[in-house]
């Protein structure tokens, strides 16, 4: 599963993995070029229209890849 580029505007989150893997990409707080969009009727969730796996610079020119962390869970990791 995927889930889109987004950050949840209600505190902090906790995640286990128990089964599999999970790629997480981070960006700092404040990062540019994210280009925040909200979804209807969905107040706790801004999402990123950028498509992280393959940017696209003519549409989001100032997205800078450069800042963002990459992390992987494995089955065990808090």
């Amino acid at each position: 599963a995927q889930t889109a580029c987004h950050y949840d505007a209600y505190g902090t989150n906790a995640v286990a993995q128990l089964w599999g893997r999970k790629r997480w990409v981070l960006y700092p707080p404040g990062c540019r070029g994210m280009y925040p969009t909200r979804v209807p009727y969905e107040e706790s969730t801004v999402y990123s229209s950028v498509c992280i796996d393959d940017p696209d610079a003519m549409l989001h020119p100032d997205h800078d890849i450069t800042d963002s962390v990459e992390v992987v869970l494995e089955p065990g990791d808090v």
